[in-house]
This record gives C-alpha cells, sequence and structure tokens, in this order.
C-alpha cells in the first residue's frame, strides 16, 4: 500500500511549535524528515501531495528513580511525533515517535538529529532505496 504513494506535502508545524521552537531548528527537522521520505521514493510537493505529514515536538517534565538510590532524577523530555495522512481519502495512515531525554545544547541536538529520524523510519512500511 505504501510504495503507491510518490508525492508528499508538509502541514504546518503547531503553533504552540512554532513558539517555543527556533525557526532555524523546525527548519532542520523538517529537512531531516524530508531527507528520509524521500530515501523511500517520494518526492515534495509544496501542497496537494499522495501524503501529507505532520511533525509535532512535544517537551515534558520526566521524573526517574537512579538504580540503587532512593533519590529521583528530573529532567526535560522531548518527543518527536510524525503522522501521515493520505490525502485522497483523508485517512490517517502512519505514526510514529521518539522519545528522549532533551539536549539542551542546539548544536549537540542538530547534530543527533538526523540519527533520530533514521531511527523512526526503522519502522515505515516501505525501506530506504536510496541514501540522499
Amino acid at each position: 500500500m505504501f510504495d503507491q504513494y510518490t508525492t508528499y506535502s508538509f502541514m504546518e508545524f503547531s503553533e504552540g511549535n512554532k513558539k517555543t521552537i527556533t525557526g532555524m531548528e523546525l527548519e532542520r527537522i523538517r529537512i531531516a524528515f524530508a531527507r528520509e521520505i524521500e530515501s523511500r521514493g517520494m518526492t515534495f510537493v509544496e501542497e496537494n501531495g499522495d501524503v501529507s505529514v505532520k511533525i509535532t515536538v512535544y517537551h515534558r517534565q520526566a521524573t526517574d528513580g537512579y538504580y540503587g538510590y532512593s533519590g529521583r532524577y528530573h529532567y526535560m523530555e522531548r518527543a518527536i511525533a510524525v503522522d501521515m495522512f493520505e490525502n485522497q481519502s483523508r485517512k490517517h495512515i502512519w505514526h510514529c515517535a521518539a522519545v528522549g531525554e532533551l539536549e539542551y545544547d542546539p548544536g549537540e541536538r542538530a547534530a543527533g538529529l538526523p540519527l533520530l529520524v533514521a531511527k523512526i523510519f526503522e519502522r515505515y512500511p516501505v525501506q530506504a532505496t536510496a541514501e540522499i
């Protein structure tokens, strides 16, 4: 089913994402997802692609216990989720996300982004055919 899609378009980031994440970082996220999607045979079109892609970034406070200790470790967690919708039928066709501790250094976050997105797409039904 998924190999029938040849084009994709991005949906806008949420207003919350636009307010809490810099434009440069949102663009990096979009580029990382575009590379993975295009390595699976789809081509970007500005609008009306076969598939619409929605990327959402979530931040939340998380707590974990220390192994062997009664103390608690509080940290910020970041999740990046992708949802795909078939435009013709308007059906939700795929969802995946990655969750981990937020990397506060923007350079480190940018450096790890392509690997994170590649890991998300390991579960995509069509394997990558070429590196872009």
